[in-house]
């Protein structure tokens, strides 16, 4: 059995194009800010991208995984605030 693709060319040209203006634009970004975190926003990036190709609604796809990443997130970041809080005044 060989494996034939079902996907439209033009979307999947489309899709790596998208995916590479986003990498170049988060790159840039990381690279103009010097900011420490700035490979892991990248990577979460291209991920997300990889994943959001494949889907049949990317958009809606992308927008799920931020509603259900950011309040976990902010919560982690939260903590480790305060938790670097707590341990600078011991």
């Amino acid at each position: 059995m060989r494996y034939v693709p079902k996907t439209n060319m033009l979307a999947a040209g489309v899709s790596g194009v998208c995916g590479a203006i986003v990498m170049f634009v988060l790159s840039a970004f990381w690279l103009t800010t010097a900011w420490p975190s700035g490979g892991t926003m990248v990577l979460t990036a291209a991920t997300v991208c990889a994943l959001a190709s494949s889907s049949p609604r990317p958009t809606m796809m992308a927008a799920q995984m931020a509603a259900r990443c950011s309040p976990r997130s902010l919560a982690w970041w939260q903590y480790s605030a305060c938790f670097r809080t707590w341990t600078a005044s011991c």
